[in-house]
Order: structure tokens, then C-alpha cells, then sequence
């Protein structure tokens, strides 16, 4: 017997097995640094949440990941470009972008990994996500 009704499951199947998918639709750059601004949809809910942060608290998220169990078989965080110039990527719209697609491809994997789903931090960033719920509306 599935776990999932037929109408999750039908989602599932329409989302390529993976529960959560995520877009960063948006970023705004501050002095120093680039907010980004992520839409992760909920197949088995059907809601949209929101969720803003910094490159550099998801890679502190990640960095408490692996120190809290290496045996996880965590996705590779994307990569700084630059120590020297530690703020080249902020400045370079194609870097931006590139950054973005490597964001999106971490938090899909993390949020719809399964054995990472009882990890505190992966428990934690759910929760943020949660705060700003929208209900997708049919038309």
C-alpha cells in the first residue's frame, strides 16, 4: 500500500518524484551582499512558501550538516568563487545567475532527500519556509 494518496502520487510523477521544487525568482543586492528570494512549491500541500536568505547562512546551514554527521550523503554546496575577491560573484549578473541555478539545484536536493529529512537544520529550514505560507488558487 502507497503512502501517498493517488492524487500525490499523480503529483509526484508530474514533478519527477520530488516532492518540493524550488525557484529563486528574485535577489536584491544590499551593500555588500545579495538577499535571495526563493519560491519552493509543495506538491503534496499545493502551497507556494517563500523563503529570503543569504548565500552565506546556507552555507552555514550546510557547513552544521556535515559537521553533525559525515556519514550523510549531503549534496556539494556551490562553490565561492573567489576568497580574493570575495564579492566578484555580487557584482557579475552572470555569475548571479550561475550562483542561482546552483542554489536551486542545493535546496531541491536537501528539502527532498530522504534520509536528510529528520536532520535538525534540514527540520529547520522547513519551518522557515513555512512562515509565509500561499495556497495555490485554480483559476
Amino acid at each position: 500500500m502507497s503512502k501517498y494518496s493517488p492524487l500525490e502520487s499523480l503529483d509526484y510523477v508530474l514533478n519527477n518524484g520530488e516532492r518540493y521544487t524550488v525557484t529563486i525568482s528574485d535577489y536584491f543586492k544590499e551593500k555588500d551582499y545579495i538577499v535571495y528570494q526563493a519560491l519552493i512549491f509543495d506538491t503534496a500541500f499545493a502551497c507556494n512558501y517563500h523563503l529570503y536568505f543569504r548565500f552565506k547562512t546556507l552555507k552555514k546551514l550546510h557547513e552544521q550538516m556535515t559537521k553533525r554527521d559525515s556519514d550523510l550523503l549531503i549534496p556539494d554546496f556551490p562553490k565561492t568563487r573567489s576568497y580574493i575577491f570575495w564579492n566578484r560573484t555580487n557584482q557579475d549578473p552572470k555569475l548571479i545567475q550561475d550562483r542561482i541555478r546552483e542554489l536551486e539545484y542545493y535546496l531541491t536536493k536537501i528539502l527532498n532527500k530522504g534520509e536528510l529529512q529528520n536532520v535538525v537544520e534540514v527540520q529547520s529550514l522547513r519551518r522557515s519556509i513555512r512562515k509565509n505560507v500561499e495556497r495555490r488558487t485554480s483559476s
